[in-house]
């Protein structure tokens, strides 16, 4: 009788206690919760290594995606009670613009909310020039002034308006690279200069240029062969000695013209001449010529004076000079041109730099150093045309200086008429 009533009342504290624990579980509130609030994506609409990127959502009850930006993507948009692994991706942004996006989850009216930020696309455009220089005949006013070069990361293009019917682009659009691109035009007979504001687009970027073609004819100027432009025969650079003229070129004493008590024969420098290198005060006068460079420094050196060519005129002309070198430097001299022309046997493909001008090399210690003639034919320059003399690597780089020593001197500068072609 008391093992009944024992096992009974162990029934009944049985049943009472799974009563409690059944009322404890239906009374838990209801969560929702996500590991990652903030996800990074980049243009790809992937993340940075490639892979979708993981949440991972906790739940104790159904659940369904309420909101999202229509360009996000995630694996599952509804589920139940448990954990899910929720990956999200974006289709590609094209913009180089960021963008932020939003993903809601609903569980019985409980709310988990993750931001979602990708990034913008990283354009690069480049255009080597912002003016496009045709004559009106629609061809390059100077070699390379018709060609753009487009550097770029993605598709390209340019419209041309249809008012613009002269013009003509070869291409038009590219792909990802380096693409030349070359403008012609039909000839101009407005009798003024025309003018068009064009623009390169990739993507969301773009960046604008101008195409300039000419309302003018240029022609031949009217001096015969063997009018002189300019000419120097350096009478003033004197003071110091003849060095070039003597054995192994004893007599070196020059005279520094940056120096302030050498003032008056700077002063007729700068008549004549513009010097990339004044800061390096490295042109010394010697006897009747100038000797330039030192450790270190380099030179090159412009005609300050425009050549006397007319208007809307043209000219060939030969560019004269006599070198020596100091010693055994390697010691090298260009011409070097800004603006209209093209230099005969040029180096480059915008044929504005010649080919170095080698002087004697004076290693014979026994006897004068000696000088060497040079000449340097350049077609198609107008008054506009800037003619440069110089170190040819300091030219090369840039008009910048460079260790070591590349010595030399110079003499008897003329620019003469030459004939057409």
């Amino acid at each position: 009788m008391k093992l009944k009533n024992i096992f009974g009342v162990a029934l009944l504290f049985s049943g009472f206690a799974l009563s409690v624990t059944s009322c404890k579980e239906d009374s838990l509130p209801d969560f929702v919760h996500s590991d990652n609030r903030e996800v990074k994506l980049e243009n790809t609409g992937l993340t940075s290594s490639g892979d979708q990127a993981l949440v991972v959502l906790a739940a104790n009850n159904d659940w369904h995606v309420s909101r999202k930006d229509e360009w996000l993507h995630i694996s599952h948009e509804s589920g139940t009670r448990g954990r899910h692994n929720l990956f999200i991706s974006a289709e590609a942004n094209t913009s180089s613009k960021s963008r932020l996006g939003f993903i809601e989850i609903d569980m019985a009216g409980k709310v988990e909310q993750f931001a979602v930020t990708q990034n913008g696309f990283d354009y690069v455009l480049e255009l080597d020039k912002t003016n496009i220089s045709l004559t009106i005949d629609g061809l390059a006013a100077i070699h390379g002034s018709e060609t753009l070069n487009v550097t770029a990361n993605a598709p390209w293009s340019i419209t041309i308006p249809a008012e613009c019917n002269w013009l003509k682009a070869n291409p038009t659009c590219g792909e990802a690279g380096e693409t030349s691109v070359v403008f012609t035009a039909d000839e101009n007979t407005t009798g003024a200069e025309r003018q068009i504001v064009l623009s390169v687009i990739e993507g969301d970027v773009e960046k604008e240029f101008n195409v300039i073609q000419s309302g003018t004819r240029i022609v031949f100027d009217d001096k015969i062969a063997g009018y002189v432009y300019f000419q120097d025969d350096m009478a003033w650079a004197t003071g110091g000695n003849d060095q070039v003229g003597s054995i192994n070129g004893s007599a070196s004493s020059t005279l520094p013209i940056y120096n302030a008590a050498n003032a008056g024969i700077k002063a007729e420098f700068d008549k004549r001449y513009f010097d990339f290198n004044s800061s390096g005060a490295s042109v010394y006068a010697a006897d009747g010529y100038l000797k330039f460079g030192k450790g270190s420094h380099q030179n090159a050196f412009m005609l300050k004076e425009p050549l006397g060519i007319d208007a809307g005129k043209k000219a060939n002309v030969e560019v004269s000079f006599r070198l020596a070198k100091n010693g055994t430097d390697n010691f090298t001299v260009s011409v070097a041109i800004d603006g209209p022309g093209e230099i005969e046997g040029a180096v480059n493909e915008d044929k504005n730099l010649s080919s170095p001008c080698v002087p004697i090399n004076n290693s014979d210690k026994t006897i004068n150093w000696q000088w060497k003639e040079f000449t340097v034919n350049v077609s198609g320059v107008t008054s506009e045309t800037k003619i440069i003399i110089g170190e040819t690597q300091y030219i090369i780089d840039g008009f910048k200086t460079r260790s070591g020593y590349y010595r030399g001197f110079i003499d008897d500068i003329k620019v003469t008429r030459i004939a057409n072609n």
